[in-house]
């Protein structure tokens, strides 16, 4: 690895987000754990950008797949927990960006199926109901919590469902 450029600017990253630590001031001194130097990396700011995005992005995928945690069960008239959801930036299987519902049922009862009939609408009725979600930024009724996706994860997670369906 070649030594850095000594005028090259550099950013200090938070490899676990600032907000995950439950910092309020005047009230706790969490500001600390988040600062320890374990969770610090130091990055050049296209570097900095592209692990910003990734969390973004990371955030978006995770707020999709929750709203689907929410949609999907509806179509299948079964209890939300006879699926499972699980969202990967890069899946082990397809190496791209994946959303993944599953049936939690051994063998199956032919949840997959309908979900792959019904791929089109699932998308669709989780833009809607994220849309006329009447929060700013994400809650558990859209996306998920703002502390679990992000502060952005509302907005990213409707530009993807925008791109899914053009």
């Amino acid at each position: 690895v070649a030594p850095e450029r000594p005028d090259r600017q550099h950013d200090i990253h938070h490899i676990s987000p600032f907000r995950d630590f439950g910092y309020v001031p005047g009230e706790n001194e969490r500001y600390r754990v988040a600062n320890q130097l374990d969770n610090l990396i130091t990055l050049c700011r296209v570097c900095h950008r592209r692990a910003e995005n990734a969390q973004r992005f990371q955030g978006a995928l995770t707020g999709l797949a929750h709203v689907l945690g929410h949609v999907a069960p509806l179509y299948l008239m079964c209890d939300y927990r006879d699926i499972g959801i699980q969202a990967e930036v890069q899946a082990a299987w397809s190496k791209q960006p994946t959303v993944t519902i599953y049936e939690q049922v051994p063998a199956g009862v032919g949840f997959s199926e309908t979900l792959f009939r019904l791929h089109g609408r699932l998308l669709a009725t989780a833009q809607e109901l994220i849309r006329d979600c009447p929060c700013d930024r994400g809650c558990p009724s859209c996306v998920g919590p703002v502390d679990e996706v992000g502060e952005d994860a509302k907005a990213y997670t409707l530009a993807i469902l925008e791109e899914l369906g053009d």
